[in-house]
C-alpha cells in the first residue's frame, strides 16, 4: 500500500498540515509544529507556504498513524540544525538570500519527491 501525503484529521490544530507531514513521515506531530514554528519566526513569509499545503493537500482518513520516536527526535535534532545553520549563514555570511535559499530548498525537495515517487522507494 503507498502512503498518500494528505492532511491529517487525527492530529489537527488548525487545518491539519504539520499533522498531515508528521504522519507521512512517521513522527511526532509537535517536532513538525515546532519546526514550522521556528520558520515563521524567523520569516513570517514561511506561513504562505503552510496556507498553499494547506489548500494543495487532501483530507486525510480518521486512522491514528503510529509514531516513531526515535525517528521523531533525529527530524527534530537534524531540522533545528538546519535552521540553526540558515541563521548562522545569513548572520555571518550576509550576502546569502534567504528567500533565495527557501527557494533552492523547495525544488530540491520538489525534484527527490519525485524522483522517489518513480523508483517506488521513499528516500526522504
Amino acid at each position: 500500500m503507498t502512503r498518500r501525503l494528505r492532511r491529517s484529521e487525527t492530529n489537527k490544530v488548525f487545518f491539519g498540515v504539520c499533522g498531515g507531514l508528521a504522519e507521512y513521515f512517521d513522527v511526532d506531530p509537535v517536532v513538525v509544529r515546532i519546526l514550522f514554528l521556528i520558520l515563521f519566526v524567523i520569516d513570517p513569509r514561511f506561513i504562505i507556504v503552510y496556507f498553499v499545503l494547506a489548500l494543495i493537500m487532501p483530507k486525510g482518513t480518521e486512522e491514528k498513524a503510529a509514531i516513531n520516536d526515535e525517528k521523531s527526535r533525529r527530524v527534530l535534532g537534524y531540522g533545528l540544525i538546519a535552521i540553526g545553520l540558515l541563521i548562522l549563514f545569513h548572520e555571518f555570511f550576509a550576502l546569502l538570500n534567504t528567500s533565495l535559499l527557501l527557494g533552492v530548498i523547495l525544488v530540491v525537495i520538489g525534484v527527490l519527491v519525485i524522483l522517489g515517487g518513480r523508483s517506488g522507494e521513499h528516500r526522504i
